[in-house]
């Protein structure tokens, strides 16, 4: 039953930092594209007319980003600190807390910040026409 919690946790935090990229994706994307190549590929695509939308209201959407990328990372960094901890637990807590704190910025830099934004600025229409659904959504 340990072992089977333990895989559910990663699961979920798994999920919790994917989820975390997809808001820096959205932000990278929704900054790098212009506004006039989505207003003529809004009559094409209905990808394109709610990213449209959100370019509209920029403002918005950054904070909206900031505030979601920010509420999972939070999510990710303690359910990642609880998980270390519990296979660490023969380690001393001064050991333990700096391996777990390394551990969680090194991912969250990676995997919620750096590579969303690298691939997102590289091609922000692709991007764009994965995450706008959920987003336009959640937004």
């Amino acid at each position: 039953m340990v072992l089977h919690s333990k895989l559910l946790t990663i699961a979920v935090i798994i999920l919790i930092i994917i989820c975390a990229s997809l808001f820096s994706f959205l932000e990278t994307a929704t900054v790098a594209i212009s506004e006039h190549k989505l207003k003529l590929l809004q009559n094409k695509f209905k990808w394109a007319r709610y990213a449209y939308k959100l370019k509209q209201q920029l403002n918005s959407v950054l904070i909206f980003s900031l505030f979601g990328n920010s509420l999972f990372n939070a999510v990710f960094t303690t359910l990642t600190t609880m998980l270390i901890t519990l296979l660490l637990h023969n380690l001393s807590a001064q050991l333990v807390l700096p391996v777990a704190t390394l551990f969680v910025a090194f991912i969250i830099i990676i995997f919620s910040e750096a590579l969303p934004k690298i691939i997102a600025s590289k091609s922000p229409l692709q991007t764009l026409r994965i995450v706008i659904y959920p987003a336009y959504y959640l937004f």
